[in-house]
């Protein structure tokens, strides 16, 4: 009996030993089971980590390229059109003109290998192109004419109107709805460019006398930089005048002798009697304004073409055929246009002036020697090709910006942009009147207000729009309408 006690005590003792071995086992693989999910969940999100810091890296890179491309091309737009400042129909035409084979060369390959250009989108009528592309080529050729003959400043501030237009147009076409604070801050925008405008209604910044050259069509680029009376008179066709000549110059001057001018080149005279065109920057101003009407017109209907769900179309295959028209309508228009430009260039001379713009770009040869804006092609294509690179590389960095970002955040971009320009043009000697700091800082603060974020976080997709108008706006180079809009709403409609 008791060896069978103490078998039955043994198999018991086997049997509660297996039972903790197979419990210490199942505890085990509990334990390893959750270490390795925990692991999984750390690994998960110090990847999403990462991943989150490189793409804030990578949009900060874009945000600052965004600002450099923007204000370079804004800065390299003035500067191209003083040194091509008698051809800006071969500018406006030309620069169009280099569009058409950079589009087409993604659009061809696209429709024969790719998918983003459907056969819906390619049997869309070319009417809606043609549209488009009217409205574009009559927005850039008054902006492009305007640039020649407007202070840099002027470039970036004026532009600003597009922000209450675009409201204005919004709302009519659209039926789209704004917040009050979003008027505000339009109504601002309009009052700084009123304080712009000013001393151009007034005339108060102007100087009490000017030199003129008493022949403008030789002498005009002599005489137009002086400041002074005496470096006014001292400009004479004797090169050995001296003092007592200036004196006697003076004194004819004061008596109105205009019989006894001798062999002077230059006359002091009283800026209301100048026979230079005194309105010409005010003229210029309205027209750049008056510019912003077709501009915000285009973006609006790009805009329903690309959002449109039945009508989506690709951004780049829409440029081809905009760009494509518009340089038709920009080769028709420029004889009408030239004739706009001071001195005017008239129908029978409009090939010519074409190739001598050619000849200045290409080859740096200035056909005009005369007048008060002789040819200064040394620079030309360097300038002329720099505006293009920094317009595409704004282009590009601004797509990035919204498609890593926001909408918002290229607004607030473009919004800096404001002050950059003027920085720029500044530093590089332009005058600036404390009515233009004024008016900057009353525009940039409309900008500020019209872009504050509703209940405390940043705009969402229904204002994109907006945001999309004030990036057409900021960089008012010869080819910045004719992509900025639609790569920004082409990022929020597909994105």
């Amino acid at each position: 009996m008791r060896s069978i006690y103490n078998c039955h005590l043994e198999d018991e003792k086997h049997a509660n030993l297996a039972d903790g071995i197979s419990v210490q086992s199942f505890a085990s693989g509990e334990l390893e089971y959750e270490e390795s999910v925990v692991s999984q969940v750390d690994s998960l999100v110090s990847n999403l980590i990462n991943r989150r810091d490189a793409n804030s890296v990578r949009l900060i890179l874009a945000f600052i390229i965004l600002l450099v491309g923007g204000t370079g091309s804004t800065v390299l737009m003035k500067l191209q059109a003083i040194a091509l400042h008698n051809y800006p129909n071969f500018t406006n035409i030309f620069s169009c003109f280099l569009f058409i084979p950079l589009c087409f060369m993604y659009i061809i390959p696209m429709i024969h290998f790719g998918k983003s250009i459907t056969s819906e989108q390619r049997s869309i009528s070319k009417h809606h192109f043609a549209i488009m592309g009217a409205l574009d080529c009559i927005s850039t050729l008054m902006q492009l004419f305007s640039a020649v003959y407007l202070p840099g400043p002027l470039l970036v501030l004026l532009p600003q109107i597009c922000i209450p237009l675009s409201m204005l147009f919004s709302r009519k076409l659209l039926n789209k709805k704004y917040r009050r604070i979003q008027y505000i801050g339009s109504f601002v925008v309009v009052v700084g460019i009123f304080v712009v405008l000013e001393p151009e209604l007034s005339h108060r910044h102007a100087p009490d006398f000017i030199c003129e050259a008493i022949n403008l069509e030789n002498d005009c680029s002599i005489c137009q930089f002086e400041e002074t009376e005496d470096g006014c008179l001292s400009h004479r066709s004797n090169a050995n005048a001296n003092l007592q000549d200036v004196f006697i110059l003076r004194l004819t001057r004061m008596t109105n002798d205009t019989s006894s001018r001798g062999d002077r080149l230059c006359s002091w005279i009283p800026e209301s009697t100048a026979t230079s065109e005194r309105w010409l920057t005010l003229s210029w101003s309205v027209v750049m304004i008056l510019s912003c009407i077709p501009l915000t017109l285009s973006t609006i209907y790009k805009e329903i073409m690309l959002s449109s769900e039945d009508k989506g179309v690709d951004a780049i295959y829409l440029n081809g055929w905009v760009v494509l028209f518009q340089t038709t309508y920009a080769a028709i228009l420029a004889a009408p246009a030239g004739m706009t430009l001071s001195p005017p260039v008239y129908p029978h001379d409009l090939l010519a002036n074409l190739y001598d713009g050619w000849k200045c770009y290409y080859s740096g040869i200035g056909s005009i020697t005369t007048g008060c804006h002789p040819d200064h092609c040394a620079e030309a294509a360097f300038y002329f090709n720099m505006c293009m690179v920094f317009s595409v590389i704004y282009l590009l960095s601004l797509m990035a910006v919204i498609q890593w970002g926001s909408a918002s955040l290229s607004f607030l971009a473009t919004t800096l942009m404001v002050p950059l320009v003027n920085l720029a043009f500044c530093v590089m000697g332009t005058p600036f009147h404390s009515s233009d700091l004024i008016g900057l800082f009353v525009i940039l603060g409309g900008l500020l207000i019209y872009g504050l974020p509703k209940n405390g976080k940043m705009r969402g997709e229904q204002d994109q729009h907006d945001a999309v108008v004030s990036m057409a706006i900021a960089s008012n180079d010869d080819v910045s309408h004719l992509s900025e809009p639609l790569l920004g709403e082409q990022t929020s409609a597909y994105i």
